[in-house]
């Protein structure tokens, strides 16, 4: 995953960003911070989640936050869908919007009444008394078993949506619907619908296949605007987000990862696949630790074959 767990986020260098060091300009506060410290440290802060916000992923995150943001008194609220493919970002851009919007103290029981953004990961072979019973257990109804009869859950879930008053209900790993008969896929659909027709928004959040079940009924594939999360080209925007993973790495020269010998390299090693990129970029950042060298050089990046041994114990 890619999201910036740091603590310290009040840099001049933007509203959410790490402060940059001043001795060590390559590296944010929090960052230079660890080069004392020891190896291990500095190994498990190098393997933290990261959130950078590349163009694509802002893209999906305003997408979202235009949703929230939406009059309320529109006769359909907007619904969206958020497509990519496995290890492209997906999961990072939608825990990165639950967490803007309070979701995850909303969903601590007693904390809050209201739950304004709810996120529900839909279960494998995702019927809709499963859907009903993910969303209820997510909205702190938990008194429910597998037993329980679908209509009581489903106009509960309804109710509680409604009492809670929930803005955008997030279904992420929306293909599961699809290994379900056709039928029983259409109860789905319908379920979407009667929650969108009670004002709340749909944030549906999958891979590819999701979006062809979403296509299945006209009226759903109409309230959706689909984003799609694609991989990086080899161009300026994947040399700037290569530049900004090398602030988390505590190394005390700079690496250049996004220079543009650099930058290529990476990319014929990982396809610029958003996942691939910065679990190969943390690889290498570990093994020039673990050599003791100064930062990541070219020599690094071409000795791929070593890298996987860079996470080991």
């Amino acid at each position: 995953m890619i999201m910036n767990t740091n603590e310290n986020t009040s840099g001049a260098n933007g509203a959410g960003e790490p402060k940059i060091s001043t001795a060590h300009p390559h590296l944010f506060e929090v960052t230079a911070a660890y080069l004392d410290r020891s190896l291990e440290e500095r190994v498990r802060y190098a393997h933290e989640d990261k959130f950078i916000l590349h163009a694509k992923a802002r893209v999906a995150l305003s997408a979202m936050k235009d949703i929230y943001n939406r009059p309320k008194n529109l006769a359909r609220p907007a619904c969206l869908a958020v497509i990519a493919n496995s290890n492209e970002g997906k999961t990072t851009v939608t825990n990165r919007f639950h967490k803007d919007l309070g979701g995850e103290a909303a969903c601590v029981l007693g904390v809050h009444d209201e739950m304004p953004v709810v996120l529900v990961e839909m279960p494998a072979r995702a019927t809709e008394p499963r859907v009903c019973l993910a969303i209820a257990r997510a909205l702190g109804l938990t008194a429910y078993g597998s037993a329980v009869k679908s209509r009581m859950v489903s106009d509960n879930v309804m109710r509680a949506l409604v009492t809670k008053k929930v803005q955008v209900l997030m279904l992420s790993e929306f293909q599961h619907v699809s290994p379900i008969p056709k039928f029983e896929r259409q109860v789905v659909y319908d379920l979407i619908k009667g929650i969108s027709n009670h004002g709340i928004s749909i944030v549906a959040i999958g891979t590819q296949e999701a979006k062809v079940c979403l296509a299945e009924d006209e009226q759903v594939a109409n309230r959706m605007r689909v984003v799609n999360l694609t991989s990086f080209a080899l161009n300026q925007e994947f040399r700037d987000f290569l530049h900004s993973l090398e602030y988390y790495y505590p190394l005390p020269m700079p690496s250049g990862l996004g220079t543009t010998d650099m930058a290529k390299e990476i990319y014929i090693r990982t396809n610029g696949i958003t996942g691939e990129v910065v679990a190969f970029c943390n690889a290498a950042a570990v093994y020039a630790m673990r050599k003791k060298l100064p930062c990541i050089d070219m020599a690094v990046v071409k000795a791929s074959s070593l890298l996987p041994a860079a996470n080991a114990a």
